[in-house]
């Protein structure tokens, strides 16, 4: 009886996390619209040069701003991580603390919410998760060490706050309980059984996203809302023949996202040899990341911010783009996603991988409308495809990449994202145990 009880009052308080999640994430989300706002569009109005679009800009007094506010960052992001630590810490580094170091060290939280912000409002090529997840599993420890709380409990609380979290950042409240699901699944950490079972435990993370969802839904209604990942839709999913006759592209499409993916990891190996080249001069290392992200994001858009905002850009006007400037916008997002993340500038990447794909897939559906097989050929099962295998190859997730992407895509596509998804972890997961072999 003692347990159940126990257990209850854990759902409570699961509950009451997930809706203090929801509301951390709501003020951390405010902060940086507001500011970035402020920084990206009310100064250059206000000294009368152009504002900043997805293509970039060709005006010199734009293009200085551009560098200036960029390089200003990189050198106070430099200076507080030469005086406070590398911060934030990776959303894998968190997840992986909290599941081993039952908890996470909330000693310095003001300190880890400005580390997270920086970046963002300076233009970095990333997304808000990471910062988030830190902050917030620190604040779950925090309760869990008021309760008094010890060991698993703790991580029990921690765990469940991180669930609400990735719910409520993408907008996808099935993310966050199968993220930590696959990554018991996985194998990838070794625990012992704690205070529930597994079913009572998916039952605990859905009460915290439970919570954060409505807790930021209420907030959003009263203070105005926040953008997330866009919503995909379709004129043609009700054509289903249409719909059958697209799968012969599946194959290709699958194996672009594949690609895709593959570009990101080199860029990433690039800039991280650079990055550790760098580790000493930490200052000089943000810098030159802050002067790259200046320059590459006055000239392409797609160069700077997380991409989700930018994503409605290519949804309404993908058509208005050559097929070299879809994919040259997806492989920057790629390229500069790395230089921030790897020489500095802190932050989340799926955010940029997603954008990525996006633009990707819509390049792909140009050429294959080029060809002459379709009238006009879906453009979101290409995107969803593109994504979907991508983030599989990347992730090696599957169930979580197809909890992050089901909100994104009409219900018709669902079946290409699965088999997207699975295809493409599979095959990253037989690539990786050859390398390992060898």
């Amino acid at each position: 009886m003692n347990k159940k009880i126990d257990i209850f009052l854990f759902g409570i308080l699961s509950i009451i996390l997930g809706a203090l999640v929801g509301a951390v994430t709501w003020v951390f989300l405010k902060c940086l619209n507001i500011i970035t706002e402020f920084i990206w569009i009310s100064i250059p109005e206000f000294l009368g040069i152009s504002d900043v679009s997805l293509i970039g800009q060709d005006n010199c007094g734009m293009l200085f701003f551009d560098v200036v506010i960029c390089v200003l960052g990189g050198l106070i992001i430099g200076l507080w991580q030469k005086k406070f630590g590398i911060l934030p810490e990776s959303l894998e580094e968190v997840m992986t603390k909290v599941k081993k170091d039952k908890g996470y060290n909330y000693d310095k939280v003001h300190i880890l919410f400005l580390s997270a912000l920086m970046p963002l409002v300076f233009g970095g090529a990333i997304g808000p998760e990471a910062g988030l997840t830190g902050i917030v599993a620190g604040l779950c420890t925090f309760v869990g060490d008021r309760l008094k709380y010890k060991g698993d409990r703790v991580k029990e609380v921690a765990s469940s706050g991180l669930s609400a979290t990735l719910g409520v950042i993408f907008n996808a409240p099935l993310y966050g309980i199968f993220e930590q699901i696959e990554d018991r699944k996985s194998g990838k950490v070794k625990e012992r059984e704690r205070l529930v079972n597994k079913a009572t435990r998916v039952v605990l993370y859905a009460l915290a996203v439970a919570g954060g969802m409505l807790s930021l839904k209420g907030l959003s209604m009263l203070f105005g809302e926040l953008e997330g990942l866009p919503r995909f839709s379709s004129e043609r999913i009700g054509d289903f023949h249409v719909y059958l006759s697209q799968w012969k592209w599946g194959i290709p499409l699958i194996i672009v996202g594949i690609i895709v993916a593959i570009i990101y990891i080199l860029f990433n190996k690039i800039t991280l040899l650079i990055g550790e080249k760098l580790k000493k001069y930490r200052v000089i290392s943000c810098v030159i990341a802050g002067l790259l992200l200046g320059v590459v994001g006055h000239f392409v858009g797609s160069g700077r911010f997380s991409g989700e905002s930018q994503m409605y850009t290519l949804i309404y006007n993908y058509t208005d783009f050559a097929v070299i400037g879809l994919i040259i916008l997806g492989l920057v997002k790629l390229l500069m996603v790395n230089v921030s993340v790897n020489l500095g500038w802190k932050g989340g990447t799926i955010f940029p991988m997603i954008y990525a794909a996006v633009s990707v897939g819509y390049a792909c559906t140009l050429l294959i409308n080029a060809t002459g097989s379709f009238d006009e050929f879906e453009a979101v099962f290409a995107v969803a495809i593109t994504a979907a295998s991508m983030l599989g190859f990347l992730m090696r997730k599957p169930i979580t990449v197809i909890a992050i992407l089901l909100l994104c895509f009409p219900l018709s596509f669902l079946p290409a994202i699965i088999v997207a998804s699975f295809v493409s972890s599979v095959f990253s997961n037989f690539i990786a145990s050859k390398l390992n072999k060898g």
